[in-house]
């Protein structure tokens, strides 16, 4: 048992054990909530086998980056979280089970969601860009038919990721795109993504969790330039496609829904 030492969960971890946890204690019957209607986490996040020696149910047979992974962590308020640890009454095996049967109960239900969603997907129809001669001539590209092409089928291939998303997320994604400035690199500052679209705490983390999934943007992060909160806008090979279809709609006066939300990508030949 060398070097023993507590690791924080990874964001993608925290994302998993928030989504399963329902936004409830997972201590059977309790219905404490883990985040307030405010956003603040009112609850702790507990260690099934714990982060360090002399911690309830430690096992030195774990490593440091085991015990932080999200079948080692459980959510629960602070009243369960001190029962548990009567380690006599709460010992490893019984503790997985609360876990196990909590999480089974939201897993079932966000499989449920999942194929809802994947049928109202699938009916969407996508109209792709097919030559892009009006992003070439108004955007100044000048390139020839054959360089054209290749930033059709580049395109193309986002493009057919919208697809994949629920009308409201792709809502989302065009407000994000809309509202997104480039620097250095094309970034939006989120809580100005709340606000414009009156998205509470929970609704914004949900549709940026999905972004965050299908590599639309990248994780949050601070900083202190913009006093908050920001994402940057993935680029697909380095090139700042999104900012070059919101300056074509901003120069032709065509609303950029129109071309995300509505997946009409035609607009652009």
């Amino acid at each position: 048992m060398s070097n023993v030492k507590r690791i924080s969960p990874s964001a993608a971890t925290l994302r998993e054990l928030y989504i399963l946890s329902g936004n409830r204690c997972a201590f059977p019957d309790c219905n404490h909530e883990i985040i307030d209607e405010n956003g603040v986490l009112v609850a702790e996040l507990c260690h099934i086998e714990a982060a360090l020696p002399g911690g309830e149910r430690f096992n030195s047979q774990m490593t440091n980056e085991e015990r932080a992974q999200a079948s080692n962590l459980i959510f629960m308020c602070h009243k369960h979280h001190k029962i548990t640890d009567n380690v006599n009454e709460f010992d490893v095996a019984r503790l997985k089970t609360i876990k196990q049967d909590h999480e089974n109960l939201f897993r079932n239900i966000m499989d449920d969601m999942v194929k809802s969603i994947a049928d109202h997907t699938k009916r969407q129809i996508l109209n792709k860009s097919k030559t892009f001669q009006s992003m070439n001539k108004v955007l100044g590209w000048d390139l020839i038919d054959e360089d054209l092409k290749e930033t059709v089928d580049l395109c193309n291939n986002e493009f057919e990721i919208l697809k994949q998303l629920d009308k409201d997320t792709r809502i989302v994604f065009s407000s994000i795109i809309e509202r997104s400035e480039r620097k250095m690199r094309r970034i939006v500052l989120l809580s100005l993504i709340q606000k414009s679209l009156r998205l509470n705490h929970v609704e914004i983390r949900d549709y940026l969790d999905i972004l965050i999934r299908y590599k639309l943007i990248s994780e949050p992060y601070h900083d202190e330039d913009y006093r908050g909160y920001i994402s940057e806008i993935i680029e697909p090979e380095g090139w700042d496609m999104w900012g070059e279809i919101k300056q074509f709609c901003e120069t032709k006066s065509i609303p950029l829904d129109d071309i995300i939300v509505e997946l009409d990508f035609e607009i652009l030949d």
